[in-house]
């Protein structure tokens, strides 16, 4: 969006200098603007000096403006008005036009194939992508896993040998402008192979588990910023997904038997834009609105909020939850594909996704929650929990606690706006670099009891 300085003449005694955007200072006859370029803000700023006597006056005027990107325009020019007592002079106009904002490109994922593949199958992977603004191209490509990390910075390439699991496969381009698109994510799915177990004569009956029940309806705690959080009590359930699950990946796997040793308080919602914005001061969204969930935060961003939450609040009980308690909270007692059973049929009613989305995030709370209160735990957007990856469950922690290890990357649950109804499965589990923002991941906070 173009931004222009003009001149105008009032009335015969004084004459006025304009800008549409930005605010404006003075020195002399020295008039100066500055602001930022935003095309859904319009400003008028008008500077007026008097007119002491009949004489030309000249006087340099300058302007300077930074897009929402960090990109600096600026622009001058000597400005002269003859007045002559009561008669003006025709109104005289200079107008200096700033270059349009650097629109970003856009990210196409064409083909991943095959998908899903085997293990050290060859895949291979196909993009483009296009930029509107005259003249410019796209001069870098980005290719990235949830499990294997940077892949490529080619259009077309193959891999021959990708780790087993379910990955969130992450497009991204630049333009010849250095600017960087939206992330575009697509899913691919690598299966190992399989060596059969040495077979064990043991006769031995597993234990029957009966997962927690749905507690009955506690008071809600809500705090200093009206962060609202729902009593979890105590308890058991058996966390990843069955063999035989649909739509099931074998880092799911395999499962095991969690106590939740401690009672706690889960976040009724995910963290809203209002919300952060009263801690932090800004808010970094790709989609605005004080109600729609935060997105575009790092797993470090999301720590230095709970810093500063917990310094407000005077406490330190408040930290994202372990992948063990975000599962434990979002099966609700239940041991289904989803919350509120195993039919995809009934996935709208309690989550926003791929399907019925439109392409964004929508504000928390408007869908039906699970039985125990919390909302959105299926869709709208990915939630950081604490844990470190693993690529399977051998090993992890059976008292509910975030799993820490070497791993480089952090999980993520619950799928999102722009993920397909297997990802907001409660069992189905991603990562991400900890560096990592895009605008369709978020997270939830605990507090402890």
């Amino acid at each position: 969006m173009a931004k222009n300085i003009t001149l105008t003449e009032s009335i015969p005694s004084s004459i006025s200098v304009s800008s549409v955007g930005g605010a404006s200072s003075s020195s002399g006859n020295l008039v100066i603007w500055s602001g930022e370029l935003k095309s859904d803000e319009v400003h008028s700023i008008t500077h007026t000096f008097k007119i002491l006597e009949e004489k030309r006056i000249f006087f340099p005027a300058k302007a300077t403006f930074k897009d929402e990107y960090g990109k600096r325009y600026e622009t001058s020019a000597t400005i002269s008005v003859m007045a002559k007592g009561s008669t003006p002079t025709p109104t005289p106009t200079l107008t200096s036009t700033l270059p349009p904002t650097n629109n970003p490109p856009a990210a196409f994922v064409d083909s991943i194939k095959p998908n899903p593949a085997r293990q050290e199958q060859s895949v291979t992977f196909t993009c483009h992508g296009d930029d509107p603004d005259s003249g410019d191209y796209i001069a870098e490509y980005r290719w990235e896993s949830s499990i294997d990390g940077f892949l490529s910075n080619q259009k077309t390439f193959s891999l021959p040998s990708l780790t087993p699991g379910s990955h969130q496969i992450i497009l991204r381009v630049k333009d010849s402008h250095g600017r960087w698109s939206s992330e575009i994510t697509r899913n691919l799915r690598v299966e190992a192979i399989e060596i059969p177990p040495t077979e064990i004569n043991d006769t031995t009956p597993e234990p029957s588990i009966t997962p927690t029940p749905t507690p009955p309806p506690a008071e809600i705690f809500t705090n200093t910023i009206g962060m609202e959080f729902v009593p979890i009590a105590a308890g058991e359930f058996e966390m990843g997904s069955p063999s035989d699950e649909e739509g099931r990946y074998s880092d799911e796997g395999p499962v095991h038997h969690v106590n939740i040793e401690k009672a706690f308080y889960m976040g009724r919602y995910e963290v809203t834009q209002k919300q952060w914005r009263a801690i932090m001061g800004d808010n970094p969204s790709y989609f605005k609105g004080d109600d729609l969930p935060i997105e575009t935060v790092s797993w470090d961003d999301v720590h230095e909020f709970i810093k500063k939450l917990n310094e407000k609040e005077g406490t330190g009980k408040y930290r994202l939850p372990s992948e063990a308690e975000w599962e434990y909270a979002c099966r609700a007692g239940t041991s289904t594909r989803y919350s509120f059973g195993d039919s995809e049929s009934k996935l709208g009613d309690y989550a926003w996704y791929g399907d019925n989305s439109g392409a964004k995030t929508h504000p928390v709370g408007q869908k039906k929650p699970n039985s125990w209160g919390l909302y959105d735990m299926h869709g709208n957007v990915w939630e950081w929990v604490q844990d470190s990856w693993h690529g399977r469950y051998d090993g992890a922690p059976a008292d509910g606690s975030a799993w820490e290890g070497d791993g480089a990357y952090r999980v993520i649950r619950g799928g999102s706006w722009c993920g397909d109804a297997g990802c907001c499965r409660s069992a189905y589990r991603s990562s991400r670099d900890p560096r990592n923002r895009n605008d369709g991941l978020g997270f939830r906070i605990l507090k402890e009891q």
